[in-house]
């Protein structure tokens, strides 16, 4: 393994785990804070504000990661390289060609038919699984309850809304653990073989990050065993089908997660 391949799994095992961390710690470290409203509703709506509170600052976590990354990608791609030949005026060709104009950025293709198709039945697979454990009610209405007022209310609006941002971390924690698994593999020289190995590797992280999520969680046997071996693995199967794009892996898994 040369040093290239190194760095780079060390540089996605620290993405994973700061990712992995930033979920699991940021609610203990925002949780005393939801203690300074307890005043407010006569602390019937701590959750509310623990969930609101670590929205926020998943959020802000989120986007300070992203400039740090441009940063240092931005960094890693000027920085000069040691060996490269210092031309001097005189060496310089007269006869110099132009300067070929900067190709416009290509529009990302459609996703093909077959996997909109595959989308669509796999999402819809998740959503009637788990309707059907709570005989076939919509999902985030059954966890709001029948009260339409109260504190409960605004606890379950909460939690929701919590859960939308944590799938924003989902999707991060896959690319990393892609991106690990493509610099662990590289050396196999059979593509199908490396291909459906790194895939694999990405579905174990997120099993880890599944196995957490669900014990902390407070959910069901029946809900938990549900997200871990139905909704976990479909995630992976989203990001891969949507080749990976972001935006719209997050939004289906978004969809998956809350209904």
């Amino acid at each position: 393994m040369d040093r290239a391949t190194k760095r780079k799994l060390i540089e996605n095992a620290v993405r994973y785990a700061v990712y992995f961390l930033a979920v699991v710690l940021t609610p203990l470290i925002v949780a005393p804070m939801a203690n300074w409203f307890l005043w407010v509703g006569y602390g019937r709506l701590v959750p509310a504000f623990v969930n609101g509170f670590t929205g926020i600052a998943w959020l802000l976590e989120f986007i300070v990661i992203l400039i740090v990354e441009e940063v240092l990608k931005r960094k890693a791609a000027n920085k000069p390289i040691k060996e490269e030949k210092q031309i001097t005026l005189e060496e310089l060709p007269l006869d110099a060609p132009p300067v070929a104009e900067k190709k416009k950025k290509e529009r990302t293709p459609p996703l093909p038919l077959r996997n909109l198709f595959i989308l669509t039945g796999l999402v819809a697979l998740c959503v009637l699984f788990i309707s059907a454990q709570i005989n076939f009610k919509v999902k985030p209405f059954y966890e709001l309850g029948e009260k339409v007022n109260g504190y409960e209310l605004w606890n379950n609006i909460s939690g929701i809304g919590r859960n939308a941002i944590k799938c924003v971390w989902i999707v991060m924690i896959m690319r990393a653990a892609l991106d690990f698994s493509d610099a662990l593999f590289a050396g196999i020289a059979n593509e199908n073989h490396r291909k459906s190995i790194r895939w694999l590797g990405v579905l174990v992280a997120v099993f880890v990050f599944g196995l957490y999520d669900v014990l902390v969680s407070g959910m069901t046997l029946s809900f938990g065993l549900t997200y871990l071996f139905l909704f976990y693995p479909a995630f992976v199967a989203v990001y891969y089908l949507t080749e990976q794009r972001g935006i719209k892996a997050y939004l289906l898994i978004m969809f998956i997660y809350i209904f």
